[in-house]
């Protein structure tokens, strides 16, 4: 017959003590505990993430709707309610340094997220009329803007002839041409010259090889040049027919240099 003692091994090998069952209890809860915590950060991640994309996009049309009201933009605000936050928009609108009549376009966005925190977003732009000429007959290409299709107003130049040179046979005249530009206009940086006086050629300056010259303005809006001809001028013995073009989204003056009529 087969007996067991309570003192035997296999008696106390069966089931599980009390303590074993409250690991089990403490490793399970840490578990529980952190998958409650990770999917709390993620809906917490993807409500920001909600509302940082809203907060863009409010500040992406407002910025959009300057441009293109460009005319009638100011600044201003408003409050705009999302599936996450309200939101704060705010705008300005003023001038960009070194770019005639362009716009700064600005908008930020201030909102308060799910944990009580205040988050903040900003675009801007600037927007300004391109005069890139994109065709043979000079047709403009704007963005925005008072572009025309036509060459912008010339600027007033004056002509200045020195002294004659006798070179033996031909006479040099030092040419200072001043410059002021119109209203609107920045500085003019080149100047390219056709010379239509008989029997002379240009000293200084870019020779462009088809009776053309490409002469650069200094800072004192000025351009000068020397005339090599074998006539006598006296000081208002020459003349310039002044007109203007765009390269490059720059102005360019274009100059005829003659004889005085």
């Amino acid at each position: 017959m087969k007996t067991s003692s309570l003192t035997s091994p296999a008696f106390y090998q069966k089931g599980l003590t009390l303590i074993e069952v409250m690991v089990v209890l403490l490793v399970v809860s840490i578990g529980l505990m952190a998958t409650a915590k990770f999917q709390g950060d993620l809906l917490h991640e993807g409500g920001t993430n909600k509302a940082r994309i809203q907060a863009l996009s409010h500040a992406s049309d407002k910025v959009e709707a300057l441009r293109i009201d460009h005319d009638s933009a100011a600044g201003g605000h408003s409050v705009e309610t999302g599936a996450n936050a309200q939101y704060l928009v705010n705008w300005t609108v003023g001038s960009f340094a070194g770019i005639t009549d362009a716009q700064h376009h600005s908008a930020s966005v201030t909102w308060t997220d799910t944990l009580n925190r205040s988050q903040a977003m900003m675009l801007s732009s600037v927007a300004y009329p391109d005069r890139l000429y994109t065709d043979p007959e000079g047709a403009a290409n704007c963005i925005y803007g008072s572009c025309s299709l036509d060459d912008p107003d010339p600027p007033v130049v004056t002509i200045a002839v020195g002294g004659a040179e006798d070179m033996g046979g031909k006479y040099r005249y030092p040419i200072t041409l001043t410059i002021t530009p119109e209203a609107g206009y920045g500085q003019v940086a080149l100047v390219v010259l056709e010379n239509n006086v008989p029997n002379s050629m240009i000293e200084g300056g870019s020779d462009n090889g088809d009776g053309h010259y490409t002469l650069a303005v200094n800072i004192s809006h000025q351009v000068t040049f020397d005339l090599l001809s074998d006539a006598v001028y006296g000081a208002n013995g020459l003349d310039v027919d002044v007109g203007a073009t765009w390269v490059q989204r720059e102005p360019v003056v274009t100059i005829v240099l003659k004889e005085s009529p």
